[in-house]
């Protein structure tokens, strides 16, 4: 019973040190460094302001920051720049592919369209700490992601069993949340 233990504990302790951020699906390639940045209302969301389906995407993320951590960042402010959305077309990958990079000047989501920008998007809310017991801090990193598949998502059968409205919008969000791109 004892080598039995002694061998779980041996394998729990790599799997702890083998995924250093919890993120859902498991990104294609994550880097994390030492040390943190500071996310707090002092900063600022940044986005070509031209482009509506960004300006979606931010409403999205200060929804989820009052909601959880009660405060949201001002859009577009000069100088208060927290977190960038960047679409650069030149990316390799495919168009939900995308980079976030978290480092001491703060966080930039990179992205060919608006689809890896909200993947990018699910990934920082999943890499947030759960509860605000002081600052809010997120982890330097580099996150390097796209779908391993075309098409990845769930089913829901509505005609053998009725569902409520609300109930199918909260599971369309717990989809687009895990970064599944099809609903059928």
């Amino acid at each position: 019973m004892k080598r039995f233990l002694s061998i779980l504990t041996v394998f729990a302790s790599v799997s702890l040190f083998a995924q250093p951020l919890a993120i859902i699906p498991q990104p294609a390639q994550v880097r994390v460094a030492e040390g943190s940045f500071t996310l707090n209302q002092g900063g600022g969301l940044m986005f070509d302001a031209s482009k509506p389906e960004l300006q979606n995407i931010a409403v999205q993320l200060n929804d989820h920051l009052k909601q959880f951590y009660g405060f949201t960042l001002p859009v577009n402010e000069k100088g208060k720049e927290a977190i960038s959305f960047k679409l650069i077309k030149s990316l390799p990958g495919t168009d939900e592919s995308y980079l976030l990079k978290v480092d001491s000047k703060g966080i930039v989501i990179s992205a060919k369209n608006a689809a890896g920008i909200f993947y990018g998007v699910q990934s920082l809310k999943q890499i947030l700490p759960v509860s605000q017991n002081g600052p809010l801090t997120v982890p330097y990193a580099e996150i390097i992601d796209q779908p391993r598949f075309a098409w990845h998502g769930l089913h829901l059968d509505v005609g053998r069993h009725n569902f409520p409205v609300s109930i199918i919008k909260k599971y369309i969000d717990y989809i687009a949340m895990n970064k599944l791109n099809t609903f059928k």
